[in-house]
């Protein structure tokens, strides 16, 4: 009937992979003609019953084909839903994958491979661009800074600053592992955007490394100047007196 469900399309599908499975062995066992056209009519038979059934040709194997990944959800949908799908095309690239390194026969790759094209497509219409290598989620960015008062102490300064060294070595190691540029760039930006919250804050450009600059030992106070000798200070004063007489005063 017309309104035949798509349970029994899979029904004969079942079908047609054990007769499939019948027919093999004949021929591998090398049976005579009178076994082995019989149970391939009987395979024609059930390929043509599920063509007339869907409209379409039985895939190979007898197999159901992968089923569409699911409509988008509205546009309204939150970022959770976008991270789902990504995660559902890494779970299904891994299966391409083993299913490629087994070198399974095409029956068995194109539908998981069709089947991560259409997650691909569905991520795409949901947010507006492509998934990211792998189907890992973007490293968010770092939030913009906020601004800081005016009287921000010189301790928030130095705080920022050990956040730039410990992010300056997350990308040093990221680039030393080789790994992708979906990790190494929002690693990048994320220590580009603590320098600029630093230089926003100072008015100044942050230490390379991230380290404080050190700051300038104090001049030392300078020494009292010696006393210059004058020539007039430098020789004796000699006094000749004598004292006067009684008379010598009247």
């Amino acid at each position: 009937p017309a309104a035949a469900t798509s349970g029994d399309a899979d029904k004969i599908l079942e079908q047609i992979a054990e007769q499939g499975n019948v027919v093999r062995v004949l021929k591998s066992e090398k049976a005579g003609k009178d076994k082995i056209k019989p149970a391939v009519d009987q395979l024609l038979a059930l390929k043509k019953q599920y063509k007339e059934l869907t409209g379409v040709d039985a895939p190979a194997g007898g197999k159901p084909a992968a089923k569409p990944a699911a409509a988008p959800a509205p546009a309204a949908a939150t970022s959770g839903d976008a991270d789902k799908i990504l995660e559902q095309i890494a779970e299904q690239g891994n299966v391409v994958r083993v299913l490629k390194s087994e070198k399974a026969g095409k029956d068995k790759i194109k539908p998981a491979v069709d089947q991560l094209l259409a997650l691909k497509k569905q991520y795409k219409e949901l947010t507006g661009m492509d998934a990211p290598v792998g189907g890992k989620p973007a490293a968010k960015p770092a939030a913009a800074p906020a601004p800081v008062p005016a009287a921000a102490t010189s301790g928030d300064a130095d705080k920022i600053l050990e956040q730039i060294a410990e992010q300056g070595n997350v990308v040093r190691v990221l680039k030393s592992e080789k790994a992708g540029k979906d990790k190494i760039k929002p690693a990048v930006d994320q220590l580009l955007a603590l320098k600029k919250q630093y230089k926003d804050l100072t008015g100044v450009d942050a230490p390379a490394g991230g380290k404080p600059a050190a700051k300038p030992a104090p001049a030392p106070v300078a020494a009292a100047p010696a006393p210059v000798a004058t020539e007039a200070s430098s020789l004796k004063v000699t006094r000749f007196w004598k004292p006067f007489t009684s008379k010598e005063m009247l």
